[in-house]
């Protein structure tokens, strides 16, 4: 049996061979399950859901592990938790959910979208009883992957109204609307706009391949 950790799943799936798939997971995740069976059968659902599997029942789950069969392939899937802004860093070397092209530059692409978080940061500390370096841990307190994908963070006690490129502050709820899936997005383009070039970011050309590499991949 292989074991891999953030190497191409769908290749493996295609040996119709048995292998190990480590699966990073946040809380996020699973919100909602009563325990921790109902927790790892969700996750083991999203992964089968993903890759065309059988779906997984509760007899499929052994201790920590789920037994899926993929395609003729079992997979060993080990869903594990993680606080995503302790292994942001490095998450590229966690999971399999992120292509050859974005892995090479995340390093770099995160770096620059911390950047833009501690910038934004500074530029709403007046509008809120917190400082900079407070807002800008909450916020990182509150992102998921999917935060990266189409999810806003919202972070509570913002007072007035504002609209920017990356944020608006709701004066109804007086709430900070942060569209960190939109900073990262535009971090991946080929061209710089204007509130980055403000921020003393450059973005990188990554989007158009890895939007091509995940179509070739479905």
């Amino acid at each position: 049996m292989k074991n891999w950790i953030g190497d191409f799943v769908r290749h493996l799936i295609s040996t119709q061979e048995e292998f190990s798939v480590i699966m990073p997971s946040t809380r996020s995740m699973v919100e909602g399950e009563s325990g921790k069976k109902e927790a790892t059968l969700k996750l083991a659902k999203i992964f089968a859901q993903r890759y065309g599997c059988s779906e997984p029942s509760d007899s499929d789950i052994r201790g920590k592990e789920v037994l899926i069969d993929c395609k003729g392939s079992i997979v060993h899937l080990v869903p594990y938790s993680i606080s995503l802004t302790k292994v942001m860093d490095y998450l590229h070397k966690l999971t399999p959910y992120i292509s050859g092209q974005t892995k090479v530059f995340w390093p770099l692409l995160v770096d620059n979208f911390k950047k833009g978080i501690r910038k934004i940061a500074e530029e709403i500390s007046g509008l809120a009883s917190k400082n900079a370096r407070e807002i800008e841990s909450e916020i990182y307190s509150k992102l998921t992957p999917a935060s990266f994908l189409f999810e806003d963070v919202e972070i509570p006690g913002f007072s007035g109204t504002r609209t920017a490129t990356y944020f608006r502050i709701d004066n109804r709820t007086s709430k900070l609307i942060l569209n960190t899936h939109k900073l990262f997005s535009d971090l991946m383009q080929s061209e710089n706009n204007q509130t980055l070039r403000n921020y003393g970011l450059s973005s990188l050309d990554l989007y158009s391949q890895t939007q091509s590499t995940n179509v070739q991949q479905k």
